[in-house]
């Protein structure tokens, strides 16, 4: 397990990955490796399987808060996939994220951020009220908050 805590915490998620799966090989319950190995897919966009690995270490430890809090941001990082998949195309518009916001939790709160850069002439305003009017809906207590806050990227 150590080797797969530093390669996730050095973000070399195959070999997390690899070294999560071999600890489960010789003990399928191992909790802190299904955990890890959950918080491995959220990492690399697998939603499904995270949730199925994290829900096996739940069962296995109910009280968890580690475990309901990667539960918790594999909800937040896929409605904001569901999010930037729903955005309309526009001329000189590029869209990116999702990606942890600097402060990934607030008020026990996972935040992510999707990054919109476009022309100075564009309607930012417009387009991104356009957009969380005709894209998914949050459910339950997850919640959009927009921040529009110019930079410069070039």
């Amino acid at each position: 397990m150590e080797r797969a805590i530093a390669a996730f915490n050095r973000g070399d998620w195959p070999d997390a990955e690899k070294s999560c799966r071999s600890v489960l090989a010789a003990h399928a319950d191992y909790l802190d490796a299904l955990h890890l190995l959950g918080a491995v897919a959220v990492q690399t966009g697998r939603p499904l399987e995270a949730a199925e690995l994290l829900a096996r270490a739940a069962a296995i430890k109910p009280a968890d808060v580690e475990i309901h809090n990667t539960q918790s941001l594999i909800v937040t990082m896929s409605f904001a996939r569901k999010l930037l998949s729903a955005a309309p195309q526009a001329d000189g518009l590029r869209l990116f994220g999702p990606a942890d916001a600097p402060v990934a939790m607030v008020r026990g709160r996972h935040r992510v951020r999707l990054l919109v850069q476009s022309p100075r002439e564009f309607d930012l305003s417009g387009y991104v009220r356009f957009w969380l009017t005709e894209g998914p809906r949050t459910k339950g207590n997850l919640r959009v908050q927009v921040d529009i806050d110019p930079m410069s990227f070039y």
